[in-house]
């Protein structure tokens, strides 16, 4: 692996050589976020106090999904991009025995994102952003990459409010650019047949069922000009080759359609998550919006945008010129230069795109700020204090715990206070202590007008050892843990961590025929609470170990220590989806 020192002298050995770094040579700070199969932390190198962000990949979990292609091309995209203007630098690569790390440029202010979110975002700020994005998306796309994944939270910010793309775990490498044929004229049924891509992306598989049904036919077509790998074929089956799934990568409010049918992506699908961007930092919310994944990829293929009455006009224009459904089509898709016609578009009117690196930021930074408003002084103190150890072992991951434990404010005894009630079919107490007596005020409460959930029969339960998911759990375990069902069936259980921010909760969690998602402290043997069921709820997969459920007024962040996080998902998805069905059978014949 490429080994280039962060610090600009360079380390060496006695001999001359570049010295291969380890991660004792840094003090691991925060934890700026979690991706697939990765974490990022705040770090500070030993030799020179610099900071950096590491993101920091189990190796465990590249091998046993078989991403080890996703990984080495986010790694090459980092190498071909490091060093140019609007891209995070990446520094050195090491590994150790368990992990890979990725030493990056640390983007102090945060993500795009958040920014949306001050009052002072205007019409000026959305302007000069979205120059600088397509400033970004010109070099890319000349280098051959496609980035795929365009979307507020996975463009960070500077030390001077700056853009710096990053996430480039979906990106796809050496592209074919081709002109794309319109949809009314025949394509070679030999263009079909040449398949060979890549599997889906971890946290996007559950959106290809919802995008496979809103189609009403299977995406199991190929096409090898938008292969993501070839080395995950199994040559013992070459019929595999034609069987294999296009790669579906990206976020659902921001995928294009072309990824959501199957066909070929080109540098125009970047262009409509750019779009849809712009359309965000303009209003505040995403283009396409639903209930549901399936009902957002509905408006997308569709493309049923809402613009209000104060949407600007010309952004208006610039967006619904974007936001086409055949790649052709869009706004820029055939410049050379590359680009030209955006840049002349009238929303731009004023700005220098090649002075823009060297302008001021419409919003300063704030001072000091390092990150979600901490200053350089807090960080220093509360993140690397004096004292403390460099490395990534367990006594640093308990310490990184620590800390945000403290930022938080939570002591040890009251962090897990989720007593929640449950919201729809919830009961108190628990097995073996008194219910809980405080009431919290983010139980989720059905909407007027919503169903409640009626109960359900399952052929699959735990009655025969085997769960909905076909996990198997021994009697005696069973027997355990069905007293908190009270009298209901288990459909899943499993031991899931249960956080807030960095501190978390080893709790069992069971899945119900109430239905009921309920999570016991597994050593008091307490009930702790259940997450409201209400027809609102859904679940999201960040990755394969970290999920999200989120209700009216909460979201619970979850993480299956076993990697198992899409089971989860797709059980809950399951349950949700025959609960309230049934409730609506159930009013229909009242």
């Amino acid at each position: 692996m490429e080994n280039r020192p962060p610090s600009s002298s360079g380390s060496s050995t006695s001999g001359g050589g570049p010295r291969r770094m380890t991660p004792n040579d840094f003090y691991f700070g925060k934890l700026l976020g979690e991706g697939s199969f990765s974490c990022v932390y705040l770090a500070k190198e030993v030799r020179t106090a610099k900071k950096y962000a590491i993101k920091v990949c189990e190796k465990r979990l590249i091998l046993r999904e078989k991403k080890q292609e996703y990984v080495k091309r986010e790694r090459e995209v980092l190498n071909r991009l490091s060093g140019r203007p609007g891209f995070l630098g990446l520094y050195c690569t090491f590994q150790d025995r368990s992990r890979l790390y990725f030493v990056m440029t640390y983007a102090c202010n945060g993500t795009l994102l958040s920014l949306l979110s001050r009052p002072s975002f205007t019409l000026d700020c959305a302007r000069f952003y979205a120059a600088e994005i397509l400033l970004a998306l010109e070099t890319m796309h000349d280098l051959g990459i496609l980035h795929r994944d365009i979307k507020p939270e996975n463009i960070l910010l500077d030390q001077h409010m700056h853009v710096l793309m990053a996430d480039f775990g979906s990106s796809k490498l050496d592209y074919q650019e081709e002109v794309e044929q319109p949809k009314n004229e025949e394509q070679p049924e030999a263009s079909a047949s040449k398949a060979n891509d890549a599997p889906p992306s971890p946290t996007m598989s559950s959106a290809r069922k919802h995008a496979e049904q809103v189609l009403g036919k299977s995406m199991e077509k190929a096409n090898d000009e938008d292969n993501d790998s070839g080395t995950d074929t199994d040559d013992r089956h070459p019929s595999s080759r034609s069987a294999k799934r296009r790669s579906f990568v990206g976020t659902a409010q921001y995928v294009s359609p072309e990824i959501l049918t199957g066909t070929p992506s080109s540098p125009a699908s970047d262009l409509w998550s750019y779009a849809c961007t712009i359309y965000q930092m303009v209003c505040g919310v995403p283009p396409f919006r639903a209930a549901s994944e399936y009902l957002i990829f509905q408006k997308i293929l569709r493309c049923q945008v809402n613009y209000g009455e104060g949407f600007d006009p010309t952004a208006k224009d610039l967006v619904t010129r974007l936001l086409q459904i055949e790649q052709c089509k869009r706004l820029g898709a055939h410049d050379q230069p590359r680009y030209c016609t955006l840049r002349a578009h009238p929303f731009f009117r004023g700005l220098q795109f090649e002075q823009l690196r060297t302008t001021p930021a419409p919003i300063p930074p704030t001072e000091d700020t390092v990150l979600h408003g901490e200053t350089a002084a807090n960080v220093a103190n509360s993140y690397f204090p004096e004292g403390m150890k460099p490395g990534l072992d367990d006594r640093q991951l308990t310490r990184l715990l620590d800390f945000k434990l403290a930022s938080v404010g939570v002591s040890d005894e009251d962090e897990d206070d989720d007593t929640d009630g449950g919201g729809t079919g919830s009961r108190s107490g628990s097995v073996g202590s008194a219910a809980a007596s405080d009431t919290r005020t983010d139980i989720a409460t059905p909407r007027s007008g919503t169903a409640t959930a009626a109960p359900m029969k399952f052929t699959k339960s735990f009655t025969d050892g085997t769960s909905i998911d076909g996990s198997k759990h021994d009697t005696a375990t069973l027997a355990m843990w069905e007293p908190f069902a009270e009298g209901e069936k288990i459909l899943k259980l499993g031991f899931v961590h249960k956080r807030k921010g960095l501190f978390a909760r080893r709790r069992l969690f069971l899945l119900t025929t109430g239905p009921r998602l309920i999570y016991i402290d597994p050593v008091n043997m307490v009930k702790k609470g259940e997450i409201p069921w209400t027809r609102e709820l859904s679940v999201e997969a960040k990755n394969f170990k970290t999920f999200y459920v989120h209700t009216p007024n909460r979201t619970y962040y979850l993480e299956d220590p076993e990697g198992f996080a899409l089971k989860w998902c797709d059980c809950i998805n399951e349950v949700h989806r025959k609960a309230f069905l049934n409730s609506v059978e159930t009013n229909g014949r009242t």
